[in-house]
């Protein structure tokens, strides 16, 4: 037999190569990041020369977590908070044009979590200051932090290191990742299926809304070989609820009938629903269609290729490329 030897670097050259997770998660950032605005979740920063604030933003909250949005010029932190532990995703454009085909943009995530042990006498008040000021820790930091991800050119590499992003004693920040580099696998699974949630959670809410409208008039009629479509209903009930949003799926052999709301069709019917091709580029959704125009989306004919969305140029061969237009 071989000499047993293992790497960490086994797993995440398996992450990075195979899976491809470190390019795949980049378009579902982008689109909670467009989500997450369109929902004012969000906070623009004007000014690292005035007090900022960022308890201040309007949350998107969930049952146990909540998330945000905030931006600086060319830098965007998604912010994911349980209490006050925060799982922050930074996106920096390093460049000015953010329009060419290989997008000069640096992405990573860190912890930061508050340590209120080290508060001591002080413990239980501190936590009552903490619960409706969730940021006051990513408030002493942030000015920094984004001279940081500016200077280090988008890396989110140094932000574990004391020295270079100071903050309090009873503030810990952990790195997760920098663009290819995992630094926990455990919390890069963490992060990545957190991730996974919100945008499924978006875009049930959001996109899968929009496409259950095309089948309104198609009721009765067969959604593939399995299912015929039944009861179809795109508006929330009077208490606000998504979960009453979705499809009623007829079996065709039995006619047995079961009800799918949007977050179910999002997670186990996306094939049968979206049975065209959906493209993502920049948090937004894009189809087939449309004419070859500079500046506009395309994509590869090439099988191959076709998941690859970039914007034309007048120099491509028009012959190699499909035209898309915004879903």
């Amino acid at each position: 037999m071989d000499i047993f030897q293992f790497d960490k670097e086994q797993i995440t050259r398996h992450i990075e190569y195979e899976l491809k997770t470190t390019q795949k998660f980049k378009e579902p950032l982008n689109y909670v990041i467009k989500g997450l605005q369109r929902l004012k979740n969000s906070m623009t920063i004007e000014s690292l020369d005035k007090k900022i604030d960022l308890n201040k933003v309007k949350e998107n909250k969930g049952k146990n977590y909540s998330w945000s949005t905030f931006t600086y010029g060319n830098v965007t932190l998604v912010v994911r908070r349980y209490q006050q532990h925060l799982t922050i995703f930074t996106k920096v454009v390093k460049n000015s044009d953010a329009n060419e085909r290989r997008h000069k943009i640096e992405y990573g995530a860190f912890t930061l979590k508050t340590n209120f042990e080290k508060f001591g006498d002080k413990h239980d008040e501190m936590m009552d200051k903490y619960w409706n000021n969730p940021f006051i820790d990513l408030n002493v930091i942030i000015k920094n932090l984004l001279k940081l991800l500016l200077e280090k050119d988008g890396s989110v590499h140094w932000v574990w290191n004391s020295a270079t992003l100071k903050r309090p004693d009873h503030v810990e920040i952990k790195l997760i990742f920098s663009d290819n580099t995992i630094s926990s696998i455990d919390n890069f699974a963490f992060c990545m299926e957190e991730l996974s949630t919100i945008y499924l959670e978006l875009f049930a809410e959001s996109t899968m809304i929009q496409k259950l409208k095309e089948y309104k008039n198609k009721v009765g009629e067969k959604l593939n070989k399995y299912y015929t479509i039944g009861k179809v209903i795109t508006k929330r009930d009077k208490d606000d609820y998504y979960h009453s949003v979705g499809m009623t799926l007829i079996k065709n052999d039995s006619k047995e009938s079961n009800f799918q709301d949007i977050y179910s069709l999002t997670r186990y019917y996306f094939d049968s629903i979206f049975q065209d091709k959906i493209y993502f580029y920049q948090g937004e959704v894009y189809v087939q269609g449309g004419n070859l125009k500079v500046g506009e989306a395309v994509t590869y004919k090439e099988e191959d290729l076709s998941d690859e969305v970039f914007l034309f140029k007048e120099t491509y061969p028009k012959e190699n490329f499909i035209p898309l237009v915004k879903y």
